[in-house]
């Protein structure tokens, strides 16, 4: 093996075990849930070096905490999730994302993605007053700071258990929740599949 094939190899392999058998954070933020109940049926089939360079990028930057309680460990409702960095003195909740460009004002998947980590701390009993976003853009380098200006806890929590509802269904009989197309299907490792099926 040469110190290419190496190189390659040690990024391929270095991925965090997922239980995809539960619910996770980032299987609620997209509009289309189909996405993620394709990602539980064959979770590896669509894992290619693309993504694991994507997400060993995203570890290393995510090895340098900002505040005391970095990687933050939050379940509830049977979703879990990790919060990037959490500061409990202020309530301050920060999700890093990496880019290549940094984007006029932030996604609205990741706004949610803030939103339910904000939820499921606040029902864990932790104080959250202040969610942002750190974009991380990895070409220039450059970082940008958004804040998240929070719905109500109820509106936030009313969506996060009907889209919980959708995939806990999934997850018994394994019939694929309705598609949702937009945007993410130009995104999508699943898009062909899921276009050539029933609706």
């Amino acid at each position: 093996m040469n110190v290419q094939e190496k190189v390659y190899q040690a990024i391929a392999s270095d991925k965090e075990p997922r239980d995809d058998s539960k619910i996770h954070v980032s299987d609620l933020v997209y509009d289309c849930q189909r996405k993620a109940a394709y990602s539980k049926l064959s979770p590896s089939q669509y894992f290619n070096f693309k993504t694991a360079m994507t997400f060993w990028i995203g570890r290393a930057i995510h090895k340098t905490p900002i505040f005391s309680e970095a990687e933050k460990d939050v379940k509830w409702n049977g979703v879990v999730g990790s919060v990037d960095e959490y500061d409990p003195a202020t309530g301050t909740i920060i999700e890093k994302k990496t880019c290549r460009e940094i984007p006029t004002q932030p996604y609205n998947h990741h706004k949610k993605q803030v939103e339910f980590y904000a939820y499921m701390l606040s029902k864990m009993g932790n104080k959250v007053d202040k969610a942002y976003i750190l974009y991380i853009d990895v070409s220039k380098p450059a970082i940008k700071l958004y804040e998240v200006f929070l719905r109500s806890m109820a509106k936030i929590g009313e969506e996060f258990d009907k889209k919980v509802a959708v995939l806990e269904k999934f997850l018994e009989n394994k019939e694929l929740p309705k598609r949702n197309t937009g945007w993410i299907c130009n995104y999508c490792e699943f898009a062909n599949v899921c276009l050539g099926g029933s609706k």
